[in-house]
């Protein structure tokens, strides 16, 4: 079951990408570089502070035609409302950040609604990453080989049960170099260089 989960997660994120290049498209006509404007990480349900915040705002003259006090005021509410931290320097920038802009897609109800479906898929998306991630989790955690794996440099608690999945018994290998190996996280020398090597198991590989 866990080998289930696992490649549903990979399905899954090389969907996400797609939806979020898809998203993108549409905002750097509306909002130029509104996805940049956070650095948030995702909340465990998934959410994402640049995806909420577009929800509301979702074209620059959604910002830029207001004053930048009127701004900071809804910035404030829609902060208390959603759940995020409140910041004056952020709401300054994001202000700053919406003027200048000459959108190629007009500020109407057809725009609005390309924008806040790509949205709504993109958000659908990161919740079922979500679930599944913690799904994997508490089955990899009941395994005991759990403990050695997230042993790992570098290895948290989703790549460790992909590891798991993908690696199955882990002792019949008998050295840890090859387990290492086989989950691609062991590097080589290369002249005065190092690069990391990818594992072999198609899965496992990013």
């Amino acid at each position: 079951m866990l080998k289930v989960f696992s490649r549903q997660y990979s399905k899954y994120t090389k969907l996400k990408t797609m939806l979020k290049n898809n998203l993108i498209s549409f905002t750097d006509q509306t909002f130029p570089g509104v996805n940049e404007l956070f650095s948030s990480p995702p909340k465990k349900d998934g959410r994402e502070k640049w995806l909420d915040f577009t929800t509301k705002f979702w074209h620059c003259e959604c910002v830029s035609g207001l004053s930048q006090r009127e701004f900071t005021e809804r910035y404030r509410k829609w902060c208390k409302r959603n759940g995020y931290k409140f910041s004056d320097t952020k709401a300054e920038e994001i202000y700053f950040a919406s003027a200048g802009h000459v959108s190629v897609m007009p500020k109407c109800e057809m725009t609005k609604n390309l924008v806040t479906q790509a949205i709504s898929q993109l958000n659908s998306i990161n919740e079922s990453i979500a679930f599944v991630a913690g799904e994997m989790s508490k089955l990899a955690a009941q395994l005991p080989e759990y403990g050695i794996v997230m042993d790992f440099y570098g290895v948290g608690e989703v790549l460790g049960s992909q590891l798991i999945a993908e690696i199955g018994d882990i002792y019949r290998y008998q050295k840890k170099s090859s387990l290492v190996r086989f989950a691609g996280l062991w590097k080589t020398a290369l002249g005065s260089s190092t690069a990391e090597k990818k594992s072999p198991n198609k899965a496992l590989r990013t």
